[in-house]
């Protein structure tokens, strides 16, 4: 039994979310594929269903885009000059079969006359028949489903994977805590077929409509294969290795989620390959989400569209004057190589020290260089904002003279990790 909850999500950027733009060609990459499966399975067509991963290493912004995809379907009809750029990508994305498919879809959607921005005009054209669930999402929260974190209910006997993940859909849709006992209750007072991972999300969208299900590090259920700490939910199952008997026992509940019409599942892990390769030998039809690096366009948009209560935008709050923000988004590029964690962590500190009374604005480039990079140490020591690195075999190299005395420089450090974050 995993030690943290099922439901809930601690890192900064969910709990402060910032309006990180031009994510769409990566949502289309997530919803295309699920509005596939609701497409089959309407039409009661053969073959297996798409799941949607992005393997992705930390920080690269995957749990956040299933988390805000509903802000992103949400977002209006954009300017004509700026849907055109968008419509070239949108086009150019992996999900659609051939380019004909793409460019088709988008032009149609460029043609829709209706209020919804380019995304989901470009999806209303390519999945007509599922128009209805599409809009209905943009209304739906997605469910966060920490994989690490299912917990069985008290229940004897033990229900299994199918009911541990059942139990964390229960508690999240309600916003309920899994170790609290008046939760294992209710969710054992249940008729039996809704404790079933299928059946609680059926129960889910037939209340509120379609929910997109977001099994975050799904590689996690490789400590539910048997240790000495936890029962093994997938003994039994083909498998000489404990990945690959929990990604058979994933596969299977995959299939069965997909199943659920109006259940749109999104899964991440940090890890492509093996795991990658141990899905596909599972069964599962494997939908690549690919996210990129933000470019300095794109954070210095950021700023100006996250609001904050007072109804500044951040691009108000960071010190810095208007005509100096395009070198400030673009220094912040270099320095966390566009990854969006990194990114939140970089501006949010910028923009706590810039609340400071004591705090000069920066006025020239060198200003907001030493100032962004002054934050810099503190985040590369923490867990999960960079990319990490051991230098150990580095070092020692150095110091035999294999390689040159600079890469015992922590700034050195910090400037290999963000190149090589850009590649």
């Amino acid at each position: 039994m995993a030690a943290a909850a099922a439901v809930g999500y601690s890192c900064c950027e969910v709990k402060v979310p910032l309006t990180f733009v031009n994510r769409e060609v990566e949502a289309l990459e997530l919803l295309h594929p699920n509005l596939w499966n609701c497409t089959i399975t309407r039409e009661q067509r053969g073959g297996t269903c798409k799941t949607p991963l992005a393997a992705q290493r930390h920080a690269t912004g995957k749990t956040a885009l299933g988390l805000h995809l509903d802000a992103i379907l949400r977002r209006p009809r954009g300017p004509l000059e700026a849907e055109a750029a968008l419509a070239e990508r949108l086009a150019r994305a992996r999900c659609w079969r051939d380019k004909r498919e793409g460019l088709a879809a988008v032009q149609q959607g460029l043609r829709d006359p209706r209020d919804a921005n380019l995304l989901v005009r470009t999806l209303l054209a390519a999945f007509p028949h599922e128009g209805e669930l599409l809009l209905r999402l943009k209304e739906s929260k997605p469910l966060f489903i920490r994989v690490l974190s299912l917990m069985s209910p008290d229940a004897d006997p033990d229900p299994g994977f199918d009911g541990a993940l059942a139990f964390a859909i229960f508690a999240a849709a309600r916003g309920l805590d899994c170790h609290r006992s008046n939760t294992h209750r209710a969710f054992l007072a249940q008729a039996p077929a809704l404790q079933t991972a299928a059946g609680a999300v059926g129960a889910v969208i037939e209340a509120g409509g379609p929910v997109l299900l977001l099994l975050n590090n799904i590689h996690d259920a490789t400590h539910f294969s048997g240790t000495p700490y936890v029962a093994g939910w997938f003994d039994g199952l083909p498998g000489s290795t404990a990945t690959e008997r929990a990604m058979r026992g994933l596969a299977v509940q995959l299939q069965r989620l997909h199943a659920v019409r109006g259940c749109f599942v999104y899964c991440t892990s940090p890890s492509f390959w093996p795991l990658s390769q141990t899905l596909l030998d599972a069964g599962v039809n494997i939908a690549p989400v690919v996210l990129r690096p933000l470019s300095a366009a794109d954070v210095e948009a950021t700023m100006r569209c996250t609001l904050l209560d007072d109804g500044r935008s951040m691009a108000d709050t960071v010190g810095v004057p208007a005509g100096l923000l395009p070198y400030f988004a673009d220094k912040a590029v270099r320095l966390t190589a566009g990854l969006p964690r990194t990114l939140h962590a970089l501006l949010r500190d910028r923009q706590w020290d810039a609340q400071d009374d004591d705090s000069p604005l920066l006025t020239t480039p060198s200003e907001v260089e030493a100032a962004l990079e002054e934050r810099m140490p503190r985040l590369q020591d923490a867990n999960g904002w960079m990319q990490r690195v051991r230098w150990e075999t580095a070092l020692f190299a150095s110091q035999e003279g294999a390689v040159p005395a600079w890469v015992r420089d922590g700034r050195q450090q910090r400037r290999l990790v963000q190149c090589a974050g850009c590649c």
